[in-house]
Formats: C-alpha cells, structure tokens, sequence
C-alpha cells in the first residue's frame, strides 16, 4: 500500500465546538468515565477532516480522518458504527454506515476501510477527497454488545466490506489476554486482490492460535489454495461452531450473500430488524436468537 500524501499541519479548533450540546438522548456508547470532550456525537453530526488517504487495492481505500485533539480517542464499544454524511449529485443528502477499523484506543485520528463501487455515492465522494476536506460524521451506535468471554465460540461469515465489524471485533477480543473465546471466519471476495485487510488478518491467525479464516473467491488463479465460489453449507458446517447459546454466528456481506447465508433484515422497520432466519443457517437448524445479522 502506497500514501497518497503525507500528513497535514494540525486542524484548526474552529472544526470542533468548543462545548458539547446537553441532549436528551443516552450517553454515548464510549468508554472512560473522565470529562474530556468526546470527538463523536450520536446527537449530532460533526466534521472531521481527511488527514491521509491509502489505496488498498483496485477500488478499495483506508481513510484517516484527524480529531482536533492528539489525545482524543473514538473510544467506540465493539461492535459499534458511525454514519457519513455528504451531498450527492443532485444536492440531497446520502448517509450511509461505515464500522471503524481503528482501535477504540486509537488517539488523533480514525480509519476507515471502504470499497468504492461504481456509481457508489458516498464511495465516490470520499474517493474524490483530498487532505483537509471535512466529512460529516454522526455516532456511534453499537450494533451488538461483544465482550471477552460473552460466548465460548463466535463464527462470522462476512462478504467483501462486510468485514470491517469482523475485524472490530476480531482484534478486540484477541487483545483481550484474558480472553478466551474462540473465532472463526468465513470470508467471501470476488477474487483475491478483492480481499481487504488480508495482510492484518493473515497476521492475526498467526500470533493467535484460536482464530481461523477462511478465504473463498468466485475468480480463483492457478495458484489460489483455499476456496472457491460462494459461501455454501458445507463450508458452514465445517468452520463455524455448532447452534448453542454459548455460541453465536455474525453476518455481514452484500445483499445477495446475506440472502443466501441468513435471510434479509426487516427493512419495513427502522432501523432495520434482524427479520427471519433464512438461507443456509436455517437449513442446517441454526437457531434465531444465535445468529445475528449486521
């Protein structure tokens, strides 16, 4: 991975309000309990400016984003997100999810992990940024609570960028020393270039015995050695754990491999239920309350 350019002077503290609004809503999902003002705000959405940009493959980028503090930190609660916000082509607004793949703990700054796809509106837009530009940037909200020692084993099945709360939660769990929780992955691509944050994982599954991942991709080269196609039960079977409360399987993928593995989400509601079991894990007798889809 090549820096497209290199880091900026300091922000300017005009980015950043100098206090933050009392609300109504809950207390953000942060850790620590000192009064140092927090950079996010699920209340609000409030800028950041891009400090570095890196190409990760054909069509994918790491963005980092700077707070207007060195010792702030996002301080997220795993797995939790934040939502973009940009102005589209015809003026209206796009908001779309993005999972942080920095750590909580992380101080300055925040990545983001994001594949571009063609026509792809917010995609666009930050691929279109350049150092300084502000990005509009409200939460964070966390999806499920996953904390060290909650399950004995957690499968995840995960399609393109529906890797990044894998990866937040991968990395937080194996941090953990006392930790003891067994995790494995099912990560489907289109081919392997397509695959993202492959190097972190790889090194990962190295230091730490008790993960496993497991790549497939429907283009495979002469030389690719592990799986092929789609995400089929026969993979399910044999990698993630078996249906037990001690147990859980997350999904995160395109919409045609959450079909297929697990079902659609109810998105008549809002925000969008877990909906029906469905797909894959239906058929091999998962039961609903041990799957959850991102």
């Amino acid at each position: 991975c090549q820096p497209l350019f290199f880091r900026p002077k300091p922000l300017q503290q005009r980015f950043y309000p100098e206090k933050i609004p009392t609300t109504k809503h809950p207390r953000p999902l942060l850790h620590g309990t000192h009064q140092r003002p927090q950079p996010h705000s699920p209340d609000e959405f409030r800028k950041f400016a891009l400090r570095n940009k890196v190409k990760l493959s054909h069509d994918s980028y790491k963005f980092t984003f700077e707070y207007p503090r060195v010792d702030m930190h996002s301080g997220i609660q795993v797995a939790g997100l934040v939502v973009l916000k940009c102005k589209g082509p015809d003026g209206k607004n796009v908001i779309r999810p993005y999972t942080p793949t920095s750590a909580p703990e992380q101080q300055g700054t925040f990545d983001l992990v994001v594949k571009v796809y063609p026509g792809a509106k917010m995609g666009g837009h930050l691929a279109d940024m350049v150092r300084g530009d502000l990005v509009e940037v409200k939460g964070p909200w966390r999806k499920i609570e996953i904390t060290p020692n909650k399950y004995k084993n957690i499968g995840m099945v995960a399609g393109g960028t529906g890797i990044t709360p894998m990866y937040q939660i991968i990395r937080h769990l194996l941090q953990n020393k006392s930790d003891q929780t067994n995790l494995s992955l099912i990560y489907a691509n289109r081919s392997e270039k397509d695959i993202l944050l492959k190097l972190e994982l790889e090194e990962l599954e190295r230091l730490h015995p008790r993960f496993k991942v497991y790549h497939t991709v429907n283009e495979a080269t002469f030389s690719w050695e592990q799986g092929v196609g789609n995400v089929n039960a026969d993979s399910v079977r044999s990698l993630m754990p078996a249906d037990s409360d001690e147990n859980v399987v997350l999904v995160c993928g395109p919409p045609g491999m959450m079909k297929a593995v697990c079902g659609d989400k109810d998105f008549a509601k809002s925000p969008p239920g877990q909906g029906e079991l469905d797909g894959i894990l239906k058929d091999l007798n998962y039961s609903q309350s041990n799957v959850f889809k991102f």
